[in-house]
């Protein structure tokens, strides 16, 4: 009957744990695991495939932001009115504990009251803006929309936007 000897368990043992030692604080950094990101996961994803439907169905759509309510939801601009209120309903809601602090636009400035909306058109490109987001211990997430990237730029800070 063959197995393996105590040392070589005690090896393996050892090195697994010193792997571990390593990998663990690297895993309590990686953002996924925080509540935050839940939203700036949904911002992220939804800032590209605006994009990329207003391109292929050459279609004006809006992502609208309730900085009272702290929801954001997205229309078209050929919806009738009752599709319009369907997606208000369905707005993703920020998560408990953040605000948004308020949403900077080139040409308005910022406003922190009321809704905001962003457009995203048929030619490939959207409104620049800048969305602040604010947790209950004052840290802030600020999410950047460039005209002509797909990607939305992450700042874990407030960042002013750039003329």
């Amino acid at each position: 009957m063959r197995g393996f000897t105590l040392i070589e368990l005690v090896v393996v043992t050892a090195l697994i744990s010193l792997l571990l030692v390593f990998a663990i604080p690297s895993f309590q950094d990686v953002s996924i695991f925080q509540e935050s990101n839940k939203i700036s996961r949904w911002i992220m994803v939804k800032v590209g495939s605006l994009k990329d439907r207003a391109i292929k169905e050459r279609n004006v759509y809006i992502l609208h932001i309730g900085t009272d309510s702290g929801e954001m939801w997205v229309s078209g601009e050929g919806m009738d009115e009752e599709t319009r209120e369907k997606a208000r309903e369905s707005a993703q809601s920020l998560p408990s504990g953040y605000r948004i602090s308020d949403v900077a636009l080139p040409d308005q400035g910022k406003i922190a009251v009321g809704r905001v909306d962003i457009r995203f058109y048929p030619k490939g490109y959207s409104d620049k803006a800048m969305i602040h987001l604010e947790d209950d211990d004052g840290n802030y997430l600020s999410f950047l929309i460039e005209p002509f990237l797909t990607q939305v730029k992450r700042y874990e800070d407030y960042v002013e936007l750039e003329q």
